[in-house]
């Protein structure tokens, strides 16, 4: 097929447990973590088209939406860079053109995944778009080329996460729930977050502890997802934004991987809005899937 359009919702995702478990030997960090997505969504519609002599842009990009200015370089190359490298694989590079309209509902530097998931849903959808030519496990390899997170949107829904992040296994979900978000105006940066984590890290944690994760997880209401709760960026990600720190103490709350995002289980809005007024505050519900509405 050289035509055709789609319309897909990239969910955001929260961390309901993360550890880290030291240094890898490639840079990375050993990670352990249970990921779940929620009704908190990016709109994307792919638009496919035959591909002519004069056409020298294969892929493009229009972002819109309240959270366009938040997109940066990083994260429109990232949905770029998705679609160009399934086109690439699968020979029709040459003959096959996207273009890409992103609605940005998800601020980027968030700890909610907004990229790794815009990506991930541009390989589902426009490997659709082309009749499927690669089944599932090709792409959670090209999606595991893109970023450590973006295997994980491939289906969504809960799983623990291993290595890098990019290994997922589907796991029973907790009972539905609803969650209040509070993003503050000042992103973090992923990788400063991990730079301020101390040498030693993770080099006592058991990787036991994420059998008990799932155990605990399946069918768990709220009560039991605050007890299992834990994230290892957390102390790194407030020594960073000490005002993170004062309201995770303040109004228990918890910080959605690298942050800045901070969560906490129910809807909270009212008084959330009376503490933290100057920051984004919405209540979503979990979702079991990819498509979030």
């Amino acid at each position: 097929m050289t035509s055709g359009r789609l319309a897909l919702a990239a969910p955001a995702k929260i961390n309901l447990t993360l550890a880290v478990l030291g240094q890898r030997d490639d840079g990375f960090h050993e990670l352990a973590t249970v990921m779940h997505t929620v009704d908190l969504c990016d709109d994307i519609t792919l638009s496919l088209r035959k591909r002519g002599a004069d056409d020298t842009r294969g892929v493009t990009l229009d972002v819109s939406g309240p959270y366009a200015e938040t997109c940066g370089a990083l994260e429109e190359n990232l949905t770029v860079r998705a679609a160009e490298a399934l086109l690439l694989h699968v020979g029709r590079a040459g003959d096959v053109g996207l273009h890409i309209a992103l609605d940005k509902h998800i601020p980027a530097g968030a700890g909610l995944g907004g990229g790794s998931s815009d990506a991930a849903t541009v390989l589902v959808g426009l490997n659709r778009l082309i009749d499927e030519p690669c089944p599932p496990g090709v792409l959670a390899e090209l999606a595991a080329t893109l970023g450590s997170d973006v295997p994980f949107f491939l289906d969504g829904g809960c799983a623990l996460c291993t290595g890098r992040g990019e290994t997922v296994r589907a796991i029973e979900g907790p009972q539905a729930f609803e969650l209040t978000l509070l993003m503050p105006d000042q992103p973090l940066s992923t990788a400063a977050v991990y730079a301020a984590l101390p040498a030693t890290s993770g080099v006592d944690r058991s990787k036991a502890d994420t059998q008990d994760w799932v155990t605990r997880i399946a069918g768990a209401d709220i009560a039991t997802l605050e007890s299992l709760f834990t994230n290892d960026l957390q102390a790194a990600a407030t020594s960073l934004q000490s005002r993170l720190g004062e309201w995770i103490e303040q109004h228990h709350l918890h910080l959605s991987g690298s942050g800045s995002t901070l969560f906490a289980f129910g809807d909270r809005r009212a008084d959330l809005e009376r503490a933290c007024s100057s920051s984004l505050i919405c209540s979503v519900r979990s979702t079991s899937g990819k498509h979030c509405r």
